[in-house]
């Protein structure tokens, strides 16, 4: 049996995607049309999210709903959630 040096995290997956691909759009159907922004752009937002939700005291372990399915924002949300 063998073990992978690096466990494959969703943050891990995006993060390189973002590093190697930055350009590559994630499309979501809005009510109001398409939204698109870049790989780039996700993990940036995702990295403010993860920020703002430890600075107001979310820790590895706390539960965070979430009723966005679908979408950008819960993707942002899915990545920055400890």
């Amino acid at each position: 049996m063998t073990m992978q040096k690096t466990p494959l995290l969703m943050s891990r997956i995006l993060g390189r995607g973002a590093i190697l691909d930055p350009d590559i759009e994630v499309v979501t159907m809005q009510a109001k049309g398409t939204h698109r922004q870049t790989l780039k752009q996700t993990w940036d937002r995702a990295s403010q999210l993860a920020h703002a939700l430890n600075k107001h005291g979310i820790e590895v372990g706390d539960r965070v709903g979430s009723f966005m399915w679908n979408n950008y924002r819960h993707l942002e949300l899915y990545q920055a959630v400890p």
